[in-house]
């Protein structure tokens, strides 16, 4: 999860970086965090170096520093959080999504596309990276998208196996979800810590929830 805002760095500036450890790899962190540490040099006398590692809890949303372990938070912790809320705000960064085997444009974004990219987005984590136990179900009837606000928002990234830049397509925005919020709520909380859609190993699909716009 990079920064999603262009910034110039200065000398002694700092750069916070999220990377989300799903099943077994979470074992792995020490050897992740390590990588990051001493001086790293990005050329052209830039270099970087290891302030700080600290870890996510989800359910507090505060960050904690490391220590000597991570704690490994379980999917079916946040199957069983509600909320008071009558309606939820979602704050859509850069995504790629696919629907029909074509890329969705900000302009066809839908309810019926999100419900369906939460609920594949979650399966295929489930399916490869932990227990999956029956079928993830949301009834798109029950909940309303509204104040829809998109616009396109493509990634450009460099491949090395063509040598080339490549263009994703992506779109980002906000919008307001009612009806029946507890139904689609704990799934949210999920996507929030997961992303959606494609090319999510590059940043793309995050959401996050918020009180208002």
């Amino acid at each position: 999860r990079p920064p999603y805002t262009r910034k110039k760095l200065e000398e002694g500036d700092s750069l916070f970086l999220e990377i989300t450890l799903l099943g077994e790899t979470t074992n792995y962190w020490e050897f992740i965090s390590q990588s990051f540490s001493g001086v790293i040099n990005i050329g052209k006398e830039r270099y970087l170096k290891l302030q700080e590692i600290q870890f996510y809890h989800p359910f507090e949303e505060k960050h904690y520093p490391v220590k000597s372990f991570i704690p490994t938070f379980h999917a079916s912790q946040f199957l069983e959080k509600t909320t008071q809320e009558k309606d939820i705000f979602i704050r859509l960064y850069p995504t790629s999504l696919k629907a029909g085997g074509s890329f969705v444009r900000f302009d066809q974004f839908n309810r019926d596309i999100f419900v369906k990219a939460v609920v594949s987005r979650i399966s295929q984590v489930a399916v490869n990276y932990g227990t999956k136990e029956g079928r993830i179900f949301i009834d798109r009837e029950r909940i309303q998208l509204k104040d829809l606000q998109m616009r396109p928002s493509p990634m450009k990234r460099w491949s090395n196996r063509k040598k080339t830049h490549m263009v994703i397509p992506a779109f980002e925005g906000s919008f307001r979800i009612t009806g029946d919020i507890n139904h689609i709520y704990p799934y949210l909380k999920v996507a929030e810590v997961i992303n959606l859609g494609k090319s999510v190993s590059f940043g793309l699909g995050r959401l996050q929830l918020k009180q208002k716009l």
